[in-house]
């Protein structure tokens, strides 16, 4: 009498199969969590960057130029002066800016990486507004 062992070939291949998948799951799952946290850290990284420059800008009244307009100039203008400065390691353009409107006057900083999405700050007798601005 014969018996058939067809059934021995298949189980071992099925087990290879379900742990290679079982693998490929647990590294996905892991990818997945690592994205999550870099693009947490890149948020948050981005908002202490801004945070800094904020911090520079406003305690450096000598940055502040008198705006060329009567009230504040688009700063993609072509009057709109830009500096360079490096703060966290990285370059930084911004614009700083006042003009006198009455007894008060009114300032206006603008800090960019590219000159084209803007970050901007105003304050007026202490009250502060900010912006994000893209041309």
């Amino acid at each position: 009498m014969k018996t058939s062992r067809a059934g021995w070939v298949s189980l071992p291949i099925i087990v290879l199969i379900v742990s290679l998948g079982g693998m490929l799951l647990a590294q996905q799952w892991s990818i997945n969590t690592q994205h999550q946290w870099q693009h947490y850290y890149d948020v948050t990284d981005e908002r202490e960057l801004w945070h800094l420059v904020w911090d520079q800008l406003q305690y450096a009244p000598s940055r502040l130029q008198t705006g060329a307009c009567a009230e504040f100039c688009s700063p993609w203008d072509d009057t709109a002066v830009w500096q360079k400065m490096t703060i966290a390691e990285q370059e930084v353009w911004y614009q700083a800016q006042h003009i006198q409107q009455g007894t008060s006057k009114v300032q206006r900083w603008c800090a960019s990486r590219n000159q084209l999405t803007l970050h901007c700050w105003w304050q007026r007798q202490g009250q502060i507004a900010t912006a994000v601005l893209r041309h």
